[in-house]
């Protein structure tokens, strides 16, 4: 400002100036020093990426008006295909829909990139803001379809892959309350996206309270149905278990199939795939020749695995275990014998003799003795009372969070969490049911005055008071 500047100056100054506020997230003063950087840029191709930045940070204000300019602005200016395309597609975001007939447009625009072949290797971020165009028109169910087909066609982009889980988790967290399947779109989203991602902690976050919410539903799940089959006559028992024995068996037969299947279409596809590139006198194709499926791999080993060195026993935590894997990972049919009580010289074939084992470990599990039965119900005490606190401390879902705590009221009336309970269920019928409110804090103060859940309600600074009084 002390110093007139040469025209060529003011560009770099402006752009230097830009991306200091950027730094701060001041984005009005980046605007402001982009706008005059533009007008001193003479090659095209700068100026086309300046209008581009410029569009994404009005944008981001919500001046969509001006995003439109500049996003046009950016395709007058002669831009490389990869901004001409990005541009393209942002354009659809910020444009104004005022008519039935204006969205139909856009959906068309949309369809006309899928379409385009050059467009191939994006096919990912277009299914990706097409979803967040549905979502904007309240269209969740097909925002989610979208978001699926955007994950299923990513292969080279991790980035955007990453953005697409957390969309659909988002939607399932937000919009549809599926906790379950919310929860498994966090687990991919977090193996996927970068930890520098401004949001991640936060994110990783949310993961940790689902983590939480879904262990105590499979805790519930479990202990409700092993409880309900100890109740169940013996001949009636056992039927039943060989019923999921096979289903069991069944499902594992179908997969392998599908295996098999997909195994003999890879060799196929990547045969015809290599040309110059078959090895071995069988004719089949080298794997990391098929840059595609190296991609899909690289992915899949880090959902399971995350980001491992190169190293022996990469697997194993303890890097001093010098066993083979192969003795760790074979069964001890001795051990099995002794734990089901079988010997496998009794049976016809070694199919029965599994069946049989099987089916005595899932007797084994079941609580029949009163011990056995009141670890069960001490397991669904506790995961009813961390379920309720999770739903209304965490995911804020207050009727749920009531109808968890009723229920664990009806199931264990002498819990060791009752009063605490009580005190929950007194608060949260404050805005839900007033009659209810008032229930239980009667009983919390006509059958517990000197608890110190009867004295909160009485004084709701108590714990405050108290303090104080013992501090002084």
């Amino acid at each position: 400002k002390k110093q007139p500047l040469d025209k060529k100056v003011i560009t770099h100054v402006t752009m230097a100036r830009a991306d200091y506020f950027l730094e701060l997230e001041q984005l009005e003063d980046v605007a402001e020093n982009l706008e005059i950087a533009v007008q001193y840029t003479k090659p095209k191709r700068y100026r086309a990426r300046i209008h581009f930045i410029l569009a994404q940070v009005y944008q981001e204000l919500g001046d969509n008006e001006k995003a439109y300019e500049h996003y046009k602005l950016t395709l007058k200016s002669n831009p490389s295909y990869d901004l001409s395309f990005y541009a393209k597609l942002y354009l659809a975001q910020v444009t104004r829909f005022n008519s039935d007939t204006d969205i139909k447009e856009i959906k068309k625009y949309f369809v006309k990139l899928l379409k385009d072949k050059k467009n191939e290797d994006y096919k990912d971020k277009i299914y990706y803001e097409l979803a967040k165009f549905e979502y904007k028109q309240d269209n969740v169910d097909k925002a989610l379809d979208y978001i699926k087909k955007s994950i299923s066609s990513s292969k080279t982009n991790p980035n955007q892959k990453a953005y697409s889980y957390l969309m659909a988790a988002e939607i399932y967290y937000d919009n549809i309350q599926d906790y379950e399947t919310s929860k498994a779109y966090y687990d991919s989203t977090l193996q996927t996206l970068s930890k520098d991602h401004k949001d991640y902690e936060n994110i990783k976050r949310r993961h940790e309270v689902l983590e939480q919410f879904t262990k105590q539903l499979e805790i519930i799940a479990y202990e409700d149905s092993v409880q309900k089959l100890a109740k169940m006559d013996s001949s009636e028992l056992i039927s039943y278990l060989d019923k999921l024995i096979e289903e069991e068996e069944e499902r594992l037969r179908r997969e392998k199939e599908k295996e098999e299947l997909a195994a003999a279409r890879n060799e196929l596809r990547f045969g015809d795939d290599q040309g110059d590139f078959k090895t071995g006198s069988d004719g089949s194709g080298f794997y990391f020749y098929n840059l595609s499926a190296v991609s899909i791999g690289q992915t899949e080993f880090a959902r399971l695995w995350g980001s491992r060195p190169l190293e022996d026993n990469w697997r194993r935590s303890n890097k001093g275990t010098t066993f083979k894997e192969e003795e760790e990972e074979k069964p001890d049919e001795e051990l099995e014998e002794s734990i089901a009580g079988l010997n496998k010289d009794d049976f016809e074939s070694d199919e029965e003799y599994k069946r049989a084992v099987k089916r005595q470990k899932m007797l084994a599990s079941l609580p029949f003795s009163d011990e056995d039965l009141s670890a069960s119900n001490k397991n669904l005490e506790d995961a009813f009372y961390t379920l309720g606190k999770i739903y209304n401390l965490n995911l804020l879902e207050y009727e749920n969070a009531a109808e968890t705590f009723e229920e664990l009221l009806e199931r264990y009336p002498e819990s060791e969490y009752k009063l605490e309970v009580m005190y929950f269920l007194y608060l949260l019928y404050k805005d839900l049911d007033q009659e209810k409110s008032e229930y239980y804090k009667n009983i919390l103060q006509s059958q517990y005055p000197n608890s110190l859940y009867s004295k909160l309600i009485s004084n709701p600074d108590y714990l405050k008071d108290a303090q104080l009084e013992d501090q002084e």
